[in-house]
């Protein structure tokens, strides 16, 4: 009977060692808690330099592009709050930006989800949104045109609160 119970212990400890094994490679991958850091395109300007430039020229809030919009209507949603995001600028076009964040983030093991993209209409322009996963980590890339620039908004979190926000989006019908 002790020798029964040394196999258990030994049984016991390798399934334990196992399963802890099996997580720490999975977070060290990036699979399953969200580390993804923040991207920006590769010629951009954050949107807030542009924000003092224009205010310092008096202009108005409709002037302001759809992007600034889009956070501030999205700001209301339940468990926004868990997803960050950065605003950018790019001189690029719409392609030369989506192309680029699909060659980096396909190099980092994401993949590119077409049943959660698409375009919304938020005011009188057009908001694409392009959506990437890696086990339980989420980007999701809006990008608009304003101007002679394409805007981003480079957000990133867990595909499950992810699921929820866009759920919540088509529920309530925020973004036509």
């Amino acid at each position: 009977m002790n020798e029964m119970m040394k196999k258990r212990y030994y049984v016991i400890g390798l399934v334990v060692l196992l399963s802890v094994g099996f997580l720490v490679g999975l977070h060290v991958t990036g699979y399953l808690f969200n580390d993804q850091r923040i991207i920006p395109p590769i010629s951009s300007v954050e949107w807030e330099t542009i924000q003092d430039e224009s205010s310092g020229a008096n202009s108005s809030s409709s002037e302001l592009p759809s992007m600034e919009n889009l956070t501030e209507t999205l700001q209301e949603i339940p468990g926004i709050e868990r997803i960050k995001y950065k605003i950018f600028v790019s001189s690029e076009s719409m392609d030369q930006v989506l192309a680029y964040y699909t060659g980096v983030l396909e190099h980092e093991g994401y993949a590119y989800h077409e049943e959660y993209s698409g375009m919304k209409t938020v005011g009188s322009s057009e908001i694409y949104y392009y959506s990437f996963a890696k086990g339980l980590n989420g980007v999701v890339v809006f990008l608009s045109e304003y101007g002679s620039r394409t805007w981003v908004c480079y957000s990133t979190g867990s595909v499950l609160q992810y699921q929820r926000i866009f759920e919540y989006i088509n529920t309530h019908d925020l973004l036509r």
